[in-house]
């Protein structure tokens, strides 16, 4: 919910009656009845889950209702009012978390090739290897991190812009493919990650941070195709996500993402590599 009428009756007032009422979707109302008004009732919704942060105090969030206390005239100020405002809001959380996870990560792989480029030569110790490659591991989980809010978050998106259709036709035809290619690779490799945290759990404690960092590193590389689709095309995703929202929302001007990385420097390389 956002920060109205029913978050403060929530927070500072004694609210007599309320209710949590759910749909097949997982959609969730908060029903009230507005203190000091018997015949009214407030009505908000909540945040789903998987979004980061609640609607409370997001100036994008669907305002809450007062409305007669009357199943009819309530549910239609629902249907006419607040869910086309709830989903708007979903779909701007989604794209603005997809948007931010990937400049995070263009920016990473940015540093870690400058990182590269700029490191000293090999010592004959291998004390450089050891650091170099705890780098590596470092950004290994950064970049996975940021790449789950497209797993989450991807499909959605993808499915509406497909249904926009003819205005992005050459998007239709090279850039949502190959994203959704890269969103049915990466949950192939997140599933069997999770298959693999799962044993590691269970495996003896003294093996536990070599081998995590080796099945993390063996993920990325499962994973490189995926990842390498998704900083390539994911600029376009949320600039059209952001250019063509459902109907009726009010379409946002695109923000610029960071350059595409630069591309590691040939020659002898150390340590892992993504």
């Amino acid at each position: 919910m956002d920060a109205s009428d029913l978050i403060d009756a929530v927070r500072s007032k004694r609210v007599p009656f309320g209710s949590v009422l759910t749909d097949e979707r997982g959609t969730e109302l908060l029903v009230a009845d507005k203190p000091g008004a018997a015949d009214e009732l407030l009505i908000g919704v909540l945040a789903p889950k998987g979004l980061n942060g609640p609607f409370a105090d997001d100036p994008t969030a669907p305002p809450s209702l007062t409305v007669p206390a009357d199943p009819v005239l309530a549910a239609q100020a629902i249907t006419a009012s607040l869910l086309p405002a709830y989903q708007h809001a979903v779909y701007d959380r989604q794209v603005q978390e997809v948007g931010n996870r990937l400049a995070h990560a263009l920016s990473a792989q940015i540093a870690r090739v400058l990182v590269r480029r700029s490191w000293p030569a090999d010592d004959g110790t291998g004390i450089g290897a050891v650091i170099l490659g705890q780098l590596d591991h470092a950004h290994h989980e950064v970049l996975w991190d940021d790449f789950r809010s497209f797993l989450q978050h991807g499909p959605a998106l993808l499915d509406h812009l497909e249904m926009v259709a003819e205005p992005i036709r050459p998007a239709v035809q090279t850039v949502l493919p190959a994203l959704r290619k890269a969103l049915r690779h990466g949950r192939r490799v997140n599933s069997q990650w999770l298959d693999t945290v799962r044993r590691m759990r269970d495996a003896d404690s003294t093996l536990a941070g070599t081998a995590y960092a080796q099945a993390a590193a063996q993920r990325t590389a499962d994973a490189r195709p995926a990842l390498a689709a998704w900083l390539e095309h994911g600029p376009a995703l949320v600039d059209l996500a952001r250019l063509h929202p459902p109907a009726g929302a009010r379409p946002a001007a695109p923000r610029a993402l960071p350059p595409a990385p630069p591309a590691d420097p040939p020659g002898k390389r150390r340590g892992t590599t993504s």
